[in-house]
């Protein structure tokens, strides 16, 4: 749906479009509508144009006008933008989490090192060795 949306804006703002023209076959025209609200409007009606499991479907033309458009959608895009930037704030926050996991290991691992140097630690005989 994101990517629907940033389209649609594109088209109408960056091109000047007035409105869009779509098709879209009757059954699903309802969940067409739902996503774009009233901003879509029927403007026409081809009357048994496809052929679908053994019958006949009507076809609407939908077209979707720049003024309502540019309404609804500088709000979602707009909520968008908010999700995108709490993604990547939470996106920084794991990696700085999992920076901080992997420094601490590489510092564990430094102290271990260093110990087997000084002879703290004793390594477990090597059973291929014996």
């Amino acid at each position: 749906m994101e990517a629907s949306i940033l389209f649609v804006n594109y088209l109408l703002r960056g091109f000047g479009f007035q409105k869009l023209y779509g098709e879209t076959p009757e059954q699903v025209a309802s969940e067409f509508s739902a996503g774009f609200g009233e901003r879509v409007e029927v403007e026409g009606r081809l009357r048994n144009h496809e052929y679908l499991d053994g019958t006949w479907h009507d076809v609407l033309v939908v077209a979707l006008y720049r003024d309502p458009w540019l309404e609804l959608a500088e709000k979602w895009i707009a909520r968008l933008n908010a999700d995108m930037a709490g993604e990547v704030t939470q996106r920084i926050d794991r990696a700085r989490t999992a920076y901080r996991s992997l420094a601490l290991a590489c510092v564990n691992l430094g102290r271990r090192d260093a110990a087997h140097a000084r002879g703290r630690i004793r390594r477990s005989p090597n059973p291929a060795a014996l």
